[in-house]
């Protein structure tokens, strides 16, 4: 069953919009020079762009997997709590469940707002034993192989591309991402329950990413992303 995105408010109009790169995947897929200036013109900036996969086979069935994996999220978190607490992080790792209000959700200190669910590419590709998982996630396990696959196919064209504008032959950085290494890779599935008018705050605190590349499927906007020109500390929340 395909994913179908339960009904939204529209975005605020009172929010600032930054106005990000737009990447052709297609177009990077054919090495055309002026899309790899423009990819490495984002990521040397703001370090962050929006990569059109509509205009790429590889890039639309991606999108189609994406779909499912949404749906997959809905069955997970649509299960009772008892339930997926069953499966809380396994200790020392972020593999497994997170339940909303585990970790910090703001510089402040206060809870966090969102529920998480993180499995590992050596769990999904057979390279390490496999975590303690609901059924939904153990009778999908061809689903996040089809997604970590698609994705990691898209993070090593993106870093490949990089190449050559950092003055580098050609490879090194697609060879330490080789997909049969044990990494650190893997996917995430986040649920952010809706808030309340009378406390509305940040659900997740500021934070880098571990990874070389984070690759974001959303479905609501909000993301918020620090300027190079700006502090940590000049977020007030």
């Amino acid at each position: 069953m395909a994913f179908i995105a339960p009904s939204v408010p529209p975005f605020p109009n009172d929010v600032p919009i930054v106005e990000l790169e737009r990447v052709s995947l297609a177009t990077l897929q054919a090495g055309n020079s002026n899309e790899v200036d423009k990819l490495y013109g984002a990521c040397s900036s703001d370090g962050i762009f929006l990569l059109n996969l509509t205009d790429s086979e590889d890039g639309r069935k991606l999108v189609a997997t994406v779909d499912e994996m949404f749906k997959l999220g809905q069955e997970l978190f649509g299960l009772d709590l008892d339930e997926k607490l069953k499966y809380t992080m396994t200790p020392g790792t972020t593999l497994g469940y997170k339940p909303e209000g585990a970790a910090r959700g703001d510089l402040k200190g206060g809870p966090d707002r969102c529920e998480f669910w993180c499995t590992s590419k050596e769990d999904i590709l057979g390279m390490s034993s496999p975590n303690a998982a609901p059924d939904v996630i153990n009778t999908h396990r061809n689903l996040s192989e089809a997604f970590i696959r698609g994705a990691h196919a898209l993070k090593v064209l993106v870093l490949s591309s990089l190449e050559a504008p950092l003055g580098m032959e050609r490879g090194p950085l697609s060879s330490i991402h080789d997909i049969k290494l044990r990494t650190m890779d893997m996917y995430r599935l986040f649920h952010y329950p809706a808030q309340h008018s009378y406390d509305l705050r940040g659900s997740m605190a500021p934070h880098t990413d571990f990874g070389s590349i984070t690759l974001l499927f959303n479905i609501l906007g909000g993301l918020q992303f620090l300027p190079p020109t700006h502090s940590l500390h000049d977020n007030k929340n």
